[in-house]
């Protein structure tokens, strides 16, 4: 990938060995097979170009012609350049047939919040990156800015995870074995991304970091490619071009789309959002309303939102729900909430405004504790009408302390009947005890009951029986 404005970094495998010229046609690599893990895969052949190709102009056409299915285009780098030659490129390899994608070069710098607005800055210029024909986006990393191995983990997750955020589609990550290796710390946590491998002048690439094989191989920065005046770097999907048409979104029964216009920026979208309660019972729900604007606080109505929800502590995001703005941009909606969770509103992109999305809200979810409730009759046999006293005690299951000033009711039923009626209510002591007095006239069952309260489960005590003589 050539580099601009600034000069281009001495980056390992993204040249050829010193004294040695790699000169790579078109057709060498239509017929190439790329073996990995002792197994033999058909290869499908891509360029990727920067402005440095415009040496005047590219026949996007006569690229096509010579057998290029691919080819990725640069579009930002840093926070400070995008390419002027991305939309007609863009719309250059629509209109010719090639599948297209969109790549950043990384510019890592220690300020806070860098690379979040390297990732905003790459979406706000490329799109949504979304469509048939269309590849995943990608992350073209050869700089470090100076950050240490670790500070460059944390600097390249924030970056793919924003990316992945706001077009919903899992970039690629472009870099050398060396580089990798060594500034990377030849990390695993990344494996799950697709790889795109630089490394030149081998039958088969160096794959690091725990990647099981190579997603895209860039074999060669001095290419020879009908349509492009000069050397180009050429490149190789890992896969046929039925496997390439699943990647850019078209199934092998799907027509290749029609041309659509190039990307272009999208305007700003000002999204809020709050929670009608941050703390709440298990298996209740919280109110999520907000509003959406233009950059300049103008009601948005009618744009899609997202209601999304990950366990606190965790990365993956799940859909709960959809709703839609009314006509003065305000929203609302209601979710269940089963545990500890983290919440965020999503408004989806349209041709107009870019995806936005929300400030993460945590809800924090509690259980209410099970309780256990005890009746007893002082004499379980007494006379007609005498003075009898049912005791019992209202505590927590798991720890056993009693619960001050519950309301506990009395039923009753008697002997040889089914139905129960009230006898009474009374408030627990301070240790959770309570007693009741009666004066049965025949033999009769009695109950406690606890409805429960906003900590507490409800609770009933076993049946206690008065025998009348």
């Amino acid at each position: 990938m050539s580099l601009e404005p600034f000069p281009r970094p001495h980056a390992h495998a993204r040249r050829p060995a010193a004294g040695r010229r790699v000169l790579i046609t078109l057709a060498a690599t239509l017929t190439a097979l790329v073996v990995t893990a002792g197994a033999a895969f058909a290869s499908t052949p891509g360029v990727d170009v920067a402005s440095y190709q415009h040496n005047p102009s590219i026949d996007w056409q006569q690229v096509h012609a010579t057998g290029v299915e691919f080819a990725f285009i640069k579009a930002t780098e840093g926070t400070g350049y995008v390419n002027p030659y991305l939309a007609a490129d863009w719309s250059g390899t629509q209109r010719a047939g090639i599948y297209r994608g969109a790549y950043h070069f990384a510019r890592p710098d220690t300020s806070t919040g860098d690379a979040a607005n390297e990732a905003r800055y790459f979406v706000a210029h490329a799109g949504p990156m979304s469509g048939p024909g269309i590849l995943p986006p990608v992350l073209d990393l050869e700089a470090t800015g100076g950050l240490s191995v670790s500070a460059l983990q944390a600097w390249v997750s924030t970056w793919l995870k924003t990316v992945e955020e706001l077009t919903g589609r899992a970039p690629i990550i472009y870099v050398s074995p060396y580089f990798w290796q060594h500034s990377m710390g030849d990390s695993t946590a990344f494996h799950h991304y697709p790889l795109w491998i630089a490394n030149y002048g081998v039958t088969s690439p160096t794959v690091p970091g725990g990647w099981p094989t190579w997603t895209f191989w860039q074999g060669s920065s001095t290419g020879r490619v009908q349509g492009i005046s000069g050397s180009t770097d050429t490149d190789a999907f890992n896969g046929s071009l039925d496997r390439l048409q699943v990647l850019a979104g078209i199934s092998a029964t799907t027509p290749s789309p029609a041309p659509s216009p190039a990307p272009a920026p999208k305007a700003p979208t000002a999204l809020t959002a709050t929670m009608s309660r941050t703390t709440v019972r298990q298996g209740r729900s919280v109110t999520i309303s907000g509003t959406v604007a233009t950059d300049e606080a103008a009601p948005l109505a009618g744009r899609v939102l997202r209601i999304e929800q990950r366990p606190t502590g965790t990365s993956t995001w799940t859909r709960l729900t959809t709703t839609t703005s009314g006509a003065d941009g305000g929203y609302a909606a209601t979710v269940p909430v089963t545990g500890n969770v983290d919440l965020r509103v999503i408004a989806q992109h349209t041709d107009a405004y870019v995806r936005a999305v929300s400030a993460t809200m945590t809800v924090t979810c509690w259980v209410p504790a099970p309780t256990t409730l005890t009746l007893h009759a002082r004499r379980p046999l007494t006379t007609a009408g005498a003075r009898d006293r049912l005791t019992g005690a209202l505590t927590r299951t798991d720890t056993g302390a009693g619960l001050t000033a519950r309301v506990v009711t009395l039923w009753e039923r008697a002997a040889g009947t089914s139905t129960w009626r009230p006898a009474g209510q009374i408030t627990t002591a301070t240790d959770g005890t309570f007693h009741f007095v009666v004066r049965p006239v025949h033999a009769t069952y009695y109950r406690a009951r606890f409805a429960g309260a906003p900590h507490y489960l409800r609770a009933h005590s076993a049946l206690a029986h008065v025998t009348v003589e």
